[in-house]
């Protein structure tokens, strides 16, 4: 543009610049208040429609700005977005390292994250430019597996509460990036049974001689699991409602007839 700055690169990352703009100069990501509600007046022109629930990337796009313009005051908001997707991508690399760390040590950590790093479909989706809500369907899961990975590898289970807690309130925050966030709970939930059904397969013969929830093992498995979706219930509940809870365990089912 005028200023030198390369413009976006699609068309969802305008639409979610023009809410970040509407949140810093009136408060919300609406165009107005309408019956209590932020109210699009683009799109659906001339009538307009309600603002999405998933609001959190325009609200971080937002906030964003407000903290690099109180460095530099002279900054444009489009410049900021741009390197949003830059910036949650290489933070990406992080979790990607700790999980792959417990596997395969440092050595396969580094070829973990380097394969993520380069990785043309995630380059091709968090580009500078493209600040789509991409970045976070990486980001996210990663984040909350490495929590849940944490906890589950505590030997004490004071030491698993906040990773496990943790890593549910990140699916919470996770929910209003995106409307597919029910696959990470899915997947580590359904990971989680197969795993404790193998462990007590494995080990029946020590939990037949005392009860089950007395077996120091069994117990901690048990809670981590309880604190994880009790915690990602609450925060999915508190962060949209209950139903969309209720319904991620469904999901993959909805999905299916819709692609059929």
């Amino acid at each position: 543009n005028d200023k030198g700055q390369t413009y976006l690169l699609a068309i969802d990352p305008y639409f979610w610049m023009r809410q970040a703009k509407n949140i810093i100069e009136n408060g919300h990501p609406g165009d107005e208040i309408r019956d209590g509600i932020p109210w699009d007046n683009h799109m659906f022109a001339p009538l307009g429609r309600p603002n999405p629930p998933d609001v959190f990337h325009p609200y971080f796009e937002a906030y964003v700005y407000k903290i690099w313009s109180f460095f530099n005051r002279d900054v444009e908001l489009m410049k900021v977005v741009f390197y949003i997707p830059v910036i949650i991508s290489a933070l990406s690399i992080i979790p990607a390292f700790f999980i792959t760390r417990r596997l395969g040590g440092n050595f396969g950590a580094l070829i973990a994250t380097t394969l993520l790093a380069i990785s043309p479909a995630f380059l091709n989706r968090t580009a500078g430019g493209f600040s789509d809500t991409d970045a976070y369907n990486v980001f996210f899961p990663l984040l909350i597996l490495w929590l849940f990975l944490e906890a589950m590898e505590s030997n004490k289970i004071k030491n698993a509460i906040i990773p496990a807690v943790g890593a549910g309130f990140l699916v919470g925050v996770y929910s209003r990036t995106w409307g597919g966030w029910w696959y990470i709970l899915d997947f580590i939930v359904a990971a989680y049974a197969i795993y404790l059904g193998y462990y007590l397969v494995i080990h029946r013969k020590e939990i037949m001689d005392r009860t089950l929830f007395n077996h120091p093992a069994i117990k901690n498995i048990l809670i981590i699991g309880v604190l994880f979706i009790i915690s990602a219930g609450a925060f999915v509940t508190l962060f949209l409602d209950f139903h969309n809870f209720q319904s991620a365990f469904l999901a993959p089912l909805d999905f299916s007839r819709i692609k059929d």
